[in-house]
């Protein structure tokens, strides 16, 4: 038996609302809620941490390791440069010689990690740039996670971290490099 025309036109119907169902339904899998908050995943570019190139002077503050652990404060200087595809940040801190240091901040390619630690936060307030980051860390010997807070602008520039210990405990502030821009009128 040949189809009747009103059933060949239901069929045609019948076909085009299936094909927009499979069209909604592929739609729906390939925009997975995963996939759209990876896009919209806070992230850092090497142009956001140029701006603190050149000389800085401040302080480390930092939770001595010795009970009560107070707060020890030691002036500090700071130069930072370019390199390569990070800055270079050269501390120096003047009543004691002895104790320098070195590291880069380096934002990965995607712009989603800085160095290890993955970029959780970011906001633009009163023209400062305030960048978080969490990662696996150790404190003290004890395995922790740790959240970085960067406070950048072109006279301002502050790194301060948290540290939770796994093994429990209240957070607390490891240290604070707090720095102001040589020459800058503040």
């Amino acid at each position: 038996r040949w189809p009747d025309p009103i059933d060949i036109e239901k069929g045609r119907a019948m076909r085009h609302v299936f094909g927009f169902v499979a069209a909604a339904v592929l739609a729906a899998c390939v925009q997975t809620p995963g996939k759209a908050a990876a896009d919209d995943q806070p992230r850092v570019y090497l142009s956001d941490l140029t701006m603190l190139e050149g000389a800085w002077t401040g302080e480390l503050i930092y939770r001595d390791y010795e009970p009560p652990h107070e707060d020890v404060s030691l002036p500090a200087t700071l130069n930072v440069s370019r390199e390569g595809e990070g800055i270079l940040l050269r501390l120096s801190f003047s009543e004691e010689p002895s104790a320098y240091g070195g590291s880069m901040l380096t934002p990965s390619e995607d712009g989603r990690m800085l160095n290890s630690e993955e970029v959780i936060a970011r906001d633009e307030v009163d023209g400062r740039l305030m960048l978080k980051t969490q990662s696996a860390c150790e404190d003290d010997g004890q395995p922790a996670s740790c959240e970085m807070t960067y406070t950048l602008s072109p006279d301002i520039f502050q790194m301060t971290k948290r540290v939770q210990l796994d093994s429990g405990g209240p957070p607390f502030r490891r240290n604070t490099y707090a720095f102001e821009r040589r020459g800058a009128g503040n």
